[in-house]
């Protein structure tokens, strides 16, 4: 992980070198920041939970923090109060040196009006749960086995 935090900035000076640039704003790239360019993290994972109890936690965070305050500003895609999307990742009792800023949730989702169904349609009937599953191998198998141990218990109309 360290080699690749220390290529991403390699590669921003190089970049930075040939290109005027404002800001930057990475998601969760730790490489990327710049000491004389406001240089914002984004992140909902502020606060590690390691499962290996509150000193490894403390120690995690501390790791994670060495990386963030390196940047001028950091961003949460969630909610300052009330219903919280990373509950308490998001929102720790310690918080890194930059100015934090929940900006609400982000989704490219756009709600839309119900469609009408027909017989003959893919679906012709209401979905109350629908899961979309990506990321890294483990986890997502692990997390998809999770879920399938889960759903039999729901209540809801389910599409398979």
């Amino acid at each position: 992980m360290m080699i690749r935090i220390k290529k991403e900035h390699r590669w921003l000076k190089n970049f930075l070198s040939a290109h005027r640039v404002d800001a930057i704003i990475s998601d969760n790239r730790f490489g990327l920041y710049a000491e004389h360019i406001p240089s914002v993290f984004i992140t909902h994972q502020l606060a590690i939970k390691t499962g290996l109890g509150p000193w490894f936690d403390s120690r995690a965070r501390s790791m994670n923090y060495n990386h963030i305050n390196r940047f001028s500003e950091v961003w949460v895609p969630d909610n300052p109060h009330g219903y919280s999307i990373a509950g308490e990742l998001a929102k720790p009792a310690m918080m890194p040196v930059p100015p934090v800023k929940y900006i609400g949730g982000i989704s490219r989702f756009e709600k839309c009006d119900p469609v009408e169904m027909q017989a003959g349609d893919l679906i012709t009937h209401p979905v109350d749960l629908l899961i979309i599953l990506s990321g890294p191998e483990p986890q997502r198998s692990i997390f998809e086995q999770k879920l399938l141990e889960q759903l039999p218990a729901f209540n809801g109309g389910l599409y398979w």
